[in-house]
């Protein structure tokens, strides 16, 4: 995605986008996450990661406010580095990691001119944003490219099989789309990827499982009603893994 495939509206949405993530959230922007994000990330990333090489070098693309790579800089003491549009969101990044190399600009553009880089790529919450199926797939192929033999590209981005999938794809007006289980696995097969695999959202404290309990109860109900069976996934965002050869 170039730069100049955002529109007018886009553009100005991402200029105020710090501002816009700090009314969503009851967290300061500019500040380390807590526990609690920390432990989520644990329950998440690690059963998969823990079974390959720790990376030395990670990035993640649409960084956002460095929270997830402060979590990666204390896991791995890898080198790391984020690469966000949002010059507000760089600069709360800057107080959050201030050792990470930090870059403002497009994360497409960023992943094409850095082949055969980096161990790890997190890209949490970025894909449903890319506007345009070509620039889409330009952008994970620029994903799988910028990674090492056996490097790992790990996505997380709304679940369309949720309840709240409108909630979602409409909560920004910089969403494009949202995702299934089965359609982020196709998307990542199409770009070149190899040992594609869901990753389950695993939640730390005892609250959020029993709300996920709940969760799943309520939407295999719906579905059933429905008369589809197949989805599994029904939690509201869905996060795939897969790794380049």
């Amino acid at each position: 995605m170039a730069i100049e495939d955002i529109s007018r509206l886009q553009k100005l949405v991402y200029a105020d986008y710090g501002d816009h993530y700090q009314r969503g959230n009851v967290i300061k922007i500019d500040e380390p996450p807590g526990k609690k994000f920390l432990n989520d990330m644990n329950e998440l990333l690690l059963p998969y990661l823990s079974t390959r090489p720790a990376p030395s070098k990670m990035i993640d693309v649409g960084c956002g406010t460095g929270h997830l790579l402060y979590w990666a800089q204390r896991k791995f003491k890898c080198e790391c580095t984020g690469v966000d549009l949002s010059a507000a969101q760089i600069e709360a990044a800057g107080k959050v990691v201030p050792d990470a190399a930090l870059h403002l600009g497009d994360a497409y553009e960023y992943l094409r001119d850095h082949p055969n880089t980096f161990d790890l790529i997190l890209c949490f919450d970025l894909i449903e944003h890319i506007p345009g199926d070509d620039n889409l797939l330009d952008f994970v192929v620029a994903a799988r490219n910028s990674l090492t033999s056996g490097g790992s590209f790990i996505c997380r981005t709304p679940n369309g099989a949720s309840l709240l999938a409108s909630y979602s794809r409409y909560l920004d007006l910089t969403h494009q789309r949202v995702f299934t289980s089965q359609s982020i696995i196709q998307l990542l097969r199409v770009a070149g990827f190899s040992e594609m695999e869901l990753i389950p959202i695993r939640v730390s404290s005892r609250s959020g499982k029993l709300r996920r309990i709940v969760e799943d109860l309520v939407h295999k109900g719906v579905y059933k009603l429905a008369g589809r069976n197949p989805e599994t996934i029904f939690t509201s965002n869905v996060v795939a893994a897969a790794s380049r050869e």
